[in-house]
């Protein structure tokens, strides 16, 4: 809450009272510029609510097709140094969390591509399927490319939760074996049968965000998106296009409708990119603990280029 009013003054500091009683526009997203895949991508991703900002009032627009939240660190100049090598520059604080976030913000993103590539049939995609021999049972049981597409897509979202949990024992020093670290692990975030007391005394809102997300999971709320990833990283799952009335209860937890595949696909990708918004916003609210009293900050951009 102080956060988000201290962004609030700022906000009006900067422009002026007409200026902020205005609506404001933001023009349509134009898909007809893009390929046809990348128009179904950016349209899938606004219809689900896949891309990872704060634009919530206006999806439909080219601002809220991005993943533009980040962290802000802050750093003296001391800790920044000077005269550094490259591998050097690469190692001080602020690059070595930018490299954890950017992890974390890859994998997402990756996710979410296996998703909509498993929902954008291709005759590509067709042909390179085949090229793998799979037995048709003849039972409506679905095993092909855009069937393992959606399960990696699963299986990669349901695993940035513990890189969460990692990072969050590193920010804060918890020293919690790094190996051991899981974010569904009671032991990470409770000690002694209360949360976590390096945890709690931060009084930091996000991070007793994630900490309800894991509660969630320790209610069963998430039980079927647990028993979902059991089956896909222990044993097997098998998706059915066609699942007969009379044969509804037959079903086990190591099978599954394709439309519940997809929506809990869906779901784990949507749970996953709250988690990451929550750890932003955690840190960007202890890094401006970092701020002396009375002291200046000067913003210092982090180059975002992308070589391919």
């Amino acid at each position: 809450v102080r956060a988000t009013e201290q962004k609030v003054r700022e906000i009006e500091c900067t422009f002026p009272p007409e200026v902020l009683r205005q609506r404001p526009v933001h023009d349509e997203i134009d898909l007809t510029k893009l390929s046809e895949f990348e128009s179904f991508y950016v349209e899938f991703c606004i219809q689900n609510d896949l891309f990872m900002n704060f634009h919530i009032h206006h999806k439909a627009n080219e601002w809220a097709a991005d993943d533009d939240i980040f962290i802000s660190v802050i750093e003296s100049l001391k800790e920044r140094g000077t005269g550094l090598s490259p591998f050097e520059y690469g190692q001080t604080r602020a690059h070595l969390l930018a490299k954890h976030i950017n992890q974390i913000k890859e994998e997402y993103a990756t996710a979410r591509l296996l998703l909509v590539q498993s929902q954008h049939r291709t005759s590509e995609f067709d042909n390179i399927s085949r090229r793998t021999l799979l037995a048709n049972c003849h039972d409506y049981s679905r095993f092909d490319i855009y069937s393992g597409l959606l399960k990696s897509a699963f299986q990669l979202s349901y695993n940035i939760l513990d890189k969460i949990a990692s990072f969050v024992n590193t920010y804060l020093d918890i020293g919690f074996p790094e190996k051991a670290v899981q974010f569904k692990k009671e032991e990470f975030w409770v000690e002694q049968g209360e949360f976590r007391t390096r945890m709690l005394e931060t009084e930091n809102l996000s991070l007793y965000a994630l900490f309800d997300i894991y509660k969630d999971f320790g209610s069963n709320a998430y039980s079927r998106i647990v028993s979902i990833r059991n089956a896909l990283t222990h044993r097997k799952l098998t998706p059915y296009t066609i699942v007969l009335q009379s044969d509804m209860n037959k079903l086990g937890e190591e099978e599954i409708e394709m439309d519940e595949m997809m929506n809990k696909t869906i779901e784990m990708v949507k749970l996953s990119k709250f988690a990451v918004i929550y750890l932003v916003n955690f840190v960007n609210t202890e890094e401006r603990k970092r701020i002396p009293d009375g002291k200046i900050t000067l913003p210092m951009q982090i180059n975002t280029d992308q070589y391919f």
